[in-house]
């Protein structure tokens, strides 16, 4: 792995971040090469299929302070080439723009934009990670907010708004997505109400709204004809959730955090 990350210097006292200085910005690219052994390569309980993966990740994150705040761009590729296997998309991408505001009343305003194009990673696609692999495309959106404040011995609170587009690209004729394409919003609201000497005592409410739809290619499992339709969804996600509990700090570094 190779990372050029000198540390820039500032004539001031405020934190500078990390890389290298070009005018105003901050740059640090990265590259990995990597060789690994995967001995269950599609993740099956069995008849499993091992390979060699050559990976090879590209990078360059950028970061422009503006007063105290922080503008943020990255990008990340990775490609992946097996031996055996072949697919349909052999690099993994996903760029990011991050906006950091800090308000001298405390708040602090966050925005993020991410676009991935990827390859079935669990972890992105399900984060319940029971997905079988089998080397799908996908393209994943999210647009989060987040708008909080956290001054001690004050009332704060932290306001979350997500918006999630997920769609998996149409398949090979002989493949079927495991999967389903999904899109809607996952909120979440917490007021804290400061207990000396420092901790706050905490209440939260999540909700998730999100509509599933079946992806291209989806075939009817009774006639095995084509039932694919475009933004019509065939069921709907909701939760809500209420929650009390208390945020704070035992000691120095040592956040703590408990709800029920």
């Amino acid at each position: 792995a190779l990372a050029v990350i000198p540390q820039a210097r500032a004539q001031t006292r405020k934190p500078t971040p990390d890389g290298m200085a070009v005018g105003r910005w901050f740059l640090s690219p990265y590259l990995f090469q990597g060789l690994e052994y995967d001995s269950n390569v599609f993740r099956r309980p069995v008849d499993e299929e091992s390979d060699l993966i050559r990976r090879t990740t590209l990078g360059l994150a950028a970061t422009l302070p503006v007063s105290n705040s922080f503008f943020d761009l990255s990008y990340r590729a990775d490609r992946f080439d097996y031996k055996e296997n072949q697919f349909s998309r052999d690099w993994a991408q996903e760029g990011r723009a991050t906006g950091r505001m800090n308000f001298g009343s405390g708040d602090r305003l966050r925005v993020t934009e991410r676009y991935t194009r990827g390859i079935t990673d669990t972890t992105a696609v399900d984060e319940g990670g029971e997905l079988v692999f089998q080397g799908e495309a996908y393209n994943l959106n999210r647009f989060d907010v987040e708008i909080s404040r956290a001054i001690p011995k004050r009332p704060g609170y932290q306001v979350n708004l997500n918006r999630i587009d997920m769609n998996w690209e149409e398949p090979e004729e002989d493949q079927q997505i495991p999967y389903f394409d999904y899109r809607g919003y996952d909120t979440r609201y917490e007021y804290r109400h400061p207990v000396p000497p420092g901790n706050w005592l905490i209440a939260d409410c999540d909700l998730r709204r999100v509509d599933h739809y079946h992806p291209r290619g989806y075939k009817d499992p009774e006639t095995g004809e084509d039932a694919w339709e475009l933004g019509v969804p065939f069921r709907r996600e909701e939760s809500e959730s209420v929650q009390v509990g208390m945020r704070g700090v035992l000691g120095r570094d040592q956040p703590f955090f408990a709800r029920v």
